[in-house]
């Protein structure tokens, strides 16, 4: 990958970061220490998919985006997400065919 497509991945992961943080703290009304603590056990457990579902409703609900823009930058985590969870799934069903018996 280039400097400039790892730029843009660091780019659309901060967007995401913040509209996360801004569903949780604007329109949800918690604490910021609460949802920065809440986003680091998500980023410590990698929970990738509830990060883009965050945005998604952050970018909705907190920033008032039309529906459109917040798909738009939730969708490459979306994207990321559900290729990372059906590689997880592909090889761990596998790898139970292959174990010495």
């Amino acid at each position: 990958m280039t400097g400039a497509g790892c730029l843009a991945v660091i780019a659309v992961f901060c967007v995401q970061v913040a509209g996360c943080y801004a569903l949780m703290r604007d329109h949800w009304g918690w604490h910021p220490l609460v949802c920065i603590g809440l986003m680091a056990l998500l980023m410590f457990f990698r929970l990738d998919l509830l990060f883009a579902v965050g945005c998604f409703f952050g970018a909705l609900l907190a920033w008032d985006w039309p529906w459109w823009g917040a798909l738009l930058i939730a969708a490459p985590g979306l994207v990321a997400s559900i290729m990372l969870l059906v590689g997880g799934v592909t090889i761990s069903s596998l790898s139970g065919l292959f174990k010495p018996k």
